[in-house]
């Protein structure tokens, strides 16, 4: 004879009460019909919360939290930056300390505490070769001293064949801790090179 198998109890919809009032950070997601559903992260998630997301949490309107599948995409999260400003050249005595044949912008980023990302440039330019970085100001170490610059990546740009369009220069960019770094391109006694656009390659996650 077949053995009567008891229903398994359906998982809880919700776990433990949590105080949402203590956290930094807190926003509301979309409505989702009943059953499985996926919630995309965006940048600010990555900036607010730790590396590794170990201290995100949902909960619903009563601070039950919801319990969550954490899945990392292969697509990354891309980001397009604002037109790249040109730095403006120092005057009178400091204008002999800055080296000749060198094009800087700034480089804004949405948040300060980004992770790690890949800075994508791309440029309309044909034929060309040009070494580009990519600095960070860092405060001085003690009162009687001068603000740091910091290379946190560098790379080599070339193109040779005047009938293709050049490929991307992708520089790997730690976690920087600021919203604000410097481009540099030597441009050595060439014409500056135009960078026609510039986008951010973030880890990508969603929610299930």
């Amino acid at each position: 004879p077949e053995e009567a198998v008891a229903a398994a109890a359906p998982l809880p919809a919700v776990g433990a009460p949590i105080e949402t009032a203590k956290f930094r950070y807190s926003r509301k997601v979309p409505a989702a019909p009943q059953g499985l559903a996926s919630l995309r992260l965006d940048a600010a998630v990555l900036a607010h919360s730790r590396p590794g997301l170990e201290d995100l949490r949902l909960a619903d309107a009563g601070g039950l939290q919801i319990p969550y599948l954490l899945e990392k995409r292969d697509e990354p999260l891309a980001l397009d930056l604002s037109p790249l400003v040109a730095e403006k050249k120092p005057a009178g005595k400091d204008a002999s300390k800055r080296p000749t044949g060198l094009s800087r912008y700034l480089l804004a980023l949405p948040y300060a505490t980004l992770p790690a990302a890949r800075l994508v440039l791309a440029t309309k330019a044909r034929v060309f070769e040009r070494q580009v970085a990519v600095e960070v100001e860092r405060p001085a170490p003690d009162p009687r001293s001068q603000p740091q610059v910091e290379i946190v990546a560098e790379g080599r740009w070339r193109h040779t064949d005047p009938e293709t369009a050049a490929p991307h220069l992708a520089l790997e960019l730690p976690r920087l801790g600021v919203a604000q770094a410097t481009l540099v391109v030597d441009e050595g006694d060439n014409t500056p090179l135009p960078i026609s656009t510039a986008r951010l390659l973030l880890p990508s996650y969603r929610l299930f």
